[in-house]
């Protein structure tokens, strides 16, 4: 599955207007979006997130993968996400720590919740891509980038 095709499919969806459908349509329609939520959503985002979060792409993917990821969520519920988001950042590819860990995900929730500008969040995930290509790992957990990620993408910043 290409990040093309994903954008499409997401495109597609969100132009489908339950309100516009008669009942006959919808009781087609429905189902199939919700088999596409169900089975897809939860894997790709876990995906997506590893991948870029936690430094696995090149650099010049990493805008296009925070596009997706917020196309995914604008029309998400928090509940239905979280668990996914959080297996994302629970993966041994993540090396950032804890701090890191509690401030992205309250970011992906924000995302949710509220309009968060599109520029910020792809800043805060190429930040950790960032902060993933350095030679020692071990040492950033805890460390100077951390701190700064910490004050920079914090709710109360």
């Amino acid at each position: 599955i290409t990040i093309r095709f994903l954008a499409m499919l997401i495109s597609a969806l969100k132009s489908i207007s339950l309100e516009s459908l008669d009942d006959g349509q919808k009781q087609l329609i429905v189902p199939v979006i919700d088999y596409i939520n169900r089975s897809f959503r939860g894997e790709i985002l876990i995906s997506l997130v590893t991948l870029s979060c936690c430094g696995i792409l090149p650099l010049d993917a990493v805008t296009d993968f925070a596009s997706l990821i917020q196309q995914i969520l604008s029309p998400s519920q928090w509940q239905d996400v979280e668990a996914s988001i959080s297996a994302a950042f629970c993966t041994n590819q993540f090396l950032l720590g804890d701090e890191v860990k509690t401030v992205a995900i309250a970011t992906f929730k924000r995302c949710i919740e509220s309009k968060y500008p599109a520029s910020t969040f792809a800043d805060m995930i190429t930040d950790m891509w960032n902060m993933h290509q350095t030679d020692d790992t071990g040492a950033i957990a805890g460390g100077e980038a951390v701190l700064q990620f910490v004050k920079k993408f914090s709710k109360d910043r």
